[in-house]
């Protein structure tokens, strides 16, 4: 059982305009943050010729059979972002029975087993480490006529944060990056599907669909664990530790200057119940009509990183 620890945040909501001083943490995660959202038109990328190069990723199995790939979105001289176009096949299969029927009922498939021409890749793991062991790239302009096929695809719309998305997948993408290693974040968009391997969810690995053609959402379709915790019997579920999600929260709330329209001030005082371990980066849901100001820890104020358009603030520690 992992250690729990108690994680006590201010949030003072008052309408001044109170600054502080961003950490270098802060901005070194926002730089990169930016970076691994650059738009790829006339973008300079490295080019790979492949011929049955061969991914394997937790559940998931995708051979590349032969193509183009395409590395590109560089931070800390690796890159973030792969765009494969040739053909290619993913095999999926799901153990669990519940989420077999889960995604079933909505692609008509228990299992994943598809051909593909197109494949967008976001990743913080070491898939451009095992590509290169497999071919030489060499840098090249980014073709038009690619870059046109993945705007028409809209996978990086799908990745991005939208009001139906629960996390801020580049928020995700980048706290991963802090720990580049075979295990981290892993996103894969082909057809009608994607893949998604984020060691820092709950249930790491998640099986999307477009139940729709050209849908502006992606459905998740089946949740399970990675393979390492052998949790797929249904009656197993219960015991799934939610690494990065508030499991006790408790509030008060003060204010003042009510004279039946405006409101002078506001404080209020949450309590979070988090696991120790995931206090680096905490991904939390406050709407941002709130106006929050500051965030503090221990009387100190906290770095947020929050797009103002969402529900959505991820805090760095």
């Amino acid at each position: 059982m992992k250690k729990m620890l108690i994680l006590v945040l201010g949030l003072i909501l008052l309408f001044g305009n109170i600054a502080f001083a961003d950490s270098e943490l802060y901005k070194e995660f926002k730089k990169k943050y930016k970076n691994i959202d650059v738009d790829l038109a006339n973008y300079q990328a490295e080019e790979f010729t492949v011929n049955n190069f061969i991914y394997k990723k937790d559940l998931a199995t995708f051979t590349f059979q032969e193509g183009i790939i395409y590395l590109a979105r560089y931070v800390d001289d690796r890159p973030t972002t792969a765009v494969f176009y040739g053909k290619g096949y993913a095999q999926i299969d799901i153990p669990s029975y519940s989420e077999q029927m889960a995604l079933e009922s909505i692609s008509k498939k228990k299992n994943v087993n598809e051909e593909f021409e197109l494949a967008i890749i976001r990743f913080a793991d070491n898939f451009d480490l095992k590509l290169k062991e497999h071919a030489t790239g060499e840098i090249k302009k980014f073709r038009w006529k690619y870059y046109s096929i993945l705007k028409e695809e809209q996978a990086d719309f799908y990745f991005k944060p939208t009001l139906q998305h629960k996390y801020d997948n580049c928020f995700q993408q980048t706290r991963s990056l802090y720990d580049r290693n075979d295990e981290a974040l892993f996103w894969i968009d082909f057809n009608r599907y994607n893949f998604t391997y984020d060691p820092n969810r709950p249930e790491e690995v998640i099986i999307g669909y477009e139940f729709e053609v050209r849908d502006f959402t992606i459905t998740e379709a089946a949740y399970l664990q990675k393979q390492s915790e052998q949790k797929y019997d249904d009656r197993l579920l219960s015991e799934i530790v939610y690494p990065v999600t508030a499991i006790e929260k408790i509030g008060d709330i003060e204010m003042g200057g009510l004279d039946g329209s405006k409101m002078q001030y506001a404080q209020s005082d949450i309590k979070l119940v988090v696991n120790v371990d995931s206090l680096r980066f905490i991904s939390s849901f406050l709407h941002f009509h709130l106006k929050i100001d500051s965030l503090h820890y221990r009387g100190k104020p906290l770095d947020y990183h929050r797009r103002r358009e969402f529900d959505y603030i991820g805090l760095i520690l």
